[in-house]
């Protein structure tokens, strides 16, 4: 005998931001360096972030 465990869930979007600019920008003494900055899921939505045949995780960033 199998069992099986079908799951679904609906449809979702999160909302991630990148934001990246060279050191050159501000002066010569940073030219080799990157500054960024990430942000990820800004509408602070829960959501499953992965499904098993066995387990669900709900990912959010805090």
């Amino acid at each position: 005998m199998r069992l099986t465990a079908d799951w679904y869930t609906d449809a979702y979007w999160t909302v991630d931001a990148y934001v990246s600019f060279g050191g050159e920008a501000l002066s010569d003494l940073f030219q080799s360096t990157e500054f960024s900055i990430v942000a990820n899921n800004l509408l602070d939505t829960p959501y499953l972030s992965a499904i098993t045949e066995n387990a669900a995780w709900l990912g959010r960033c805090p």
